[in-house]
């Protein structure tokens, strides 16, 4: 299980989901950010990702890895990181061991 509710509440994880979502786009229809100069050419390549299957499953497959802890083994969060409500503000103030 992924402790979903506190990765919701740090801004981190909706960049990194808009991020793999937005750069697949632009990536796979061979744009740059410079390409989207309007809010309607924005508009077009997000619902241009909802119309191809194979798009939508690269940026489901991407933002996958803004869900996922690469720290534990698995795919389910660790019981400690299960009890958290919000996200960790400061590691060495929490008492979180950093390696």
């Amino acid at each position: 299980m992924l402790n979903i509710k506190t990765r919701v509440k740090n801004p981190v994880f909706w960049i990194q989901v808009a991020g793999a979502f937005l750069l697949t786009a632009l990536g796979y229809n061979m744009m740059e950010p410079q390409d989207l100069t309007t809010w309607q050419g924005l508009f077009n390549v997000v619902v241009g990702v909802f119309k191809n299957p194979y798009l939508l499953a690269l940026c489901l497959w991407n933002a996958w890895s803004a869900a996922n802890d690469p720290n534990s083994a698995g795919l389910a969060d660790t019981e400690r990181a299960l009890t958290y409500e919000a996200p960790v503000a400061n590691a060495k103030q929490s008492g979180v061991n950093n390696l």
